[in-house]
């Protein structure tokens, strides 16, 4: 009888050490998918940030672009305004040349 009750408890024993050997996998194998996890969130904020990173690229060079087109077209109606200025000046040297002409007749 005492042999059985060692055999029984010999036997929970193993059960016992089996049980606790596959908790602990299960528990590693939950750890090494946690570490993934932790992984794949990282790429994906650093996914976020590089995507940050280039849409605000993105917006300071379409703002150089908008500030470059907004000053190209200042100076076109600048040098607009300056060719009708020359235009004007040389329609009246013009017309003083044609009076001088005329009174020197």
């Amino acid at each position: 009888k005492a042999e059985a009750k060692r055999k029984e408890a010999a036997a929970r024993e193993q059960a016992s050490r089996k049980e606790t050997l596959a908790l602990e996998r299960q528990r590693h194998d939950l750890d090494l998918g946690e570490d993934r996890a932790r992984a794949a969130f990282a790429a994906a904020l650093a996914k976020g940030d590089e995507a940050k990173a280039l849409l605000a690229d993105a917006e300071a060079r379409s703002s150089t672009t908008l500030r470059e087109a907004e000053a190209t077209t200042r100076d076109a109606a600048q040098k607009k305004v300056d060719l009708e200025e020359d235009c004007e000046a040389i329609s009246r040297r013009r017309a003083r040349a044609l009076a001088d002409a005329e009174s020197a007749e």
